[in-house]
């Protein structure tokens, strides 16, 4: 797969698009996000079908400080 294609993220339940590059930039096309603090994974809430999906962002606490 190319570079683009591995940054894609679908919902594995109903496949709607959930992340993808566009550019230099990497665009979560959902709006609602969820991060677990204990391991800094992150989740985007799919609009269709209201599952979570994990994307490619990292939550830094040093960041907030």
């Amino acid at each position: 797969m190319d570079e683009q294609g591995d940054l894609d993220v679908r919902c594995p339940q109903c496949r709607t698009k959930i992340q993808q590059r566009e550019g230099d930039y990497l665009l979560v096309r959902n709006a609602i996000l969820r991060v677990d603090l204990r391991t800094a994974i992150s989740y985007a809430k799919c609009p269709r079908c209201k599952t979570w999906n994990q994307v490619s962002l990292r939550y830094l606490r040093s960041a907030m400080t």
